[in-house]
């Protein structure tokens, strides 16, 4: 098994833990939640990275805790802001997370970058040397 297929994605984990919150068992019902396709939620796996923005907008709308969603800790659910349930012309462009969801999609691609390049040092130092080639004696 390859090193980055043993990394733990933090998108995965996020991703699972709004699909537990609202109570959906396939990714299918998550990414018709989210109003993206199903390639587009596997891509975003994949990638390691999503649109924050997206996420976000429909998390706050069902009163999802942003802390409880990015770090596991915490309720689950956030009681007595019916204000922003309520608000369908919200736009994540206004909201005070905006800065943090782009630094942190920023920082998601730099240290996937990173594992990267580490895997291929890895790699790179794990691999058999070829045999130098027998000198003749002349």
């Amino acid at each position: 098994m390859k090193n980055q297929e043993k990394n733990t994605h933090f998108v995965d984990f996020f991703l699972k833990r709004l699909k537990s919150a609202l109570n959906f068992n396939t990714d299918t019902e998550l990414a018709a939640f989210l109003e993206v396709s199903d390639q587009t939620l596997s891509n975003w796996k994949a990638r390691n990275s999503v649109k924050y923005d997206i996420v976000f907008t429909k998390s706050v709308k069902e009163n999802v805790n942003l802390h409880w969603l990015f770090t596991g800790q915490g309720e689950m659910f956030i009681s007595g802001i019916s204000t922003l349930n309520n608000n369908s012309d919200m736009n994540c462009n206004e909201c005070p997370y905006k800065r943090l969801f782009d630094k942190m999609e920023k920082d998601s691609d730099w240290y996937q970058a990173e594992i990267d390049r580490l895997n291929q040092k890895l790699d790179a130092l794990q691999a058999p040397e070829m045999p130098q080639s027998k000198q003749k004696c002349a």
